[in-house]
């Protein structure tokens, strides 16, 4: 789930070959540490971000919820003022 500056997560068969790569974020560092299935189909990809609100320093918690494709349903960011990601 680690990438350099955006967040990666991957789709693989049930075989272990890759089907999709997925890749979000911005023109900072971000990035993915958990997965789970969502509630009616996809899943949600948590991790920080610190492009989202094109901020200059610190992280934010940063969610995005993809359909079973791998395809961006929404993206939402939470945090304030201070670090509240994962740096």
């Amino acid at each position: 789930f680690w990438g350099d500056d955006d967040g990666r997560a991957v789709i693989l068969a049930p075989d272990g070959s890759l089907v999709r790569e997925l890749t979000f974020g911005g023109s900072a560092h971000d990035y993915f540490f958990a997965v789970t299935p969502a509630v009616g189909g996809g899943y949600l990809l948590a991790g920080s971000s610190a492009s989202v609100h094109h901020r200059t320093q610190g992280f934010d918690f940063w969610v995005v919820r993809v359909d079973g494709q791998g395809n961006r349903l929404w993206e939402n960011s939470y945090g304030g003022t201070g670090n509240e990601g994962i740096d």
